[in-house]
């Protein structure tokens, strides 16, 4: 690559070719210029809502009630890639209905932690597997 500079025109060259042609600007010495058609429009830039992910896709087809609390974590700005794995590798890995029963808790409590999604999770499993019996207490 090679710039070069006139007094008021910028060429970049990619070889023989010219790649890239602009008005040069004076007046901010030592500040970044953007050329105004070089910016993406407003809402398609890379902070624009994105679309549905595939890890979102399949948890939604996993466990619907699960499509109001990514709804939730989306709001939140918690809607990470990672976020939505962990929540797969949960509903992969707990039963379905100590799953159903925190997430649907989750959402109606507003809560979007992860971690304390599964720690409810595990109480309910705990409490299925291992019921307390006051007999045995004695």
């Amino acid at each position: 690559m090679e710039v070069r500079e006139s007094k008021d025109r910028i060429e970049v060259f990619d070889g023989p070719r010219r790649v890239a042609e602009h008005k040069r600007v004076l007046e901010p010495i030592d500040a970044r210029v953007t050329a105004a058609e070089h910016r993406p429009p407003r809402n398609e830039g890379p902070c624009a809502r994105r679309s549905e992910s595939a890890e979102e896709k399949r948890l939604i087809e996993r466990v619907p009630e699960s499509a109001a609390y990514v709804a939730r974590l989306r709001e939140r700005g918690r809607g990470s890639t990672r976020d939505l794995r962990w929540l797969l590798r949960m509903i992969d890995d707990y039963p379905e209905s100590a799953m159903r029963g925190a997430l649907l808790d989750a959402c109606h409590y507003g809560m979007t932690d992860l971690d304390r999604l599964e720690r409810m999770v595990l109480r309910r499993i705990a409490r299925d597997f291992f019921p307390k019996d006051d007999d045995d207490d004695r």
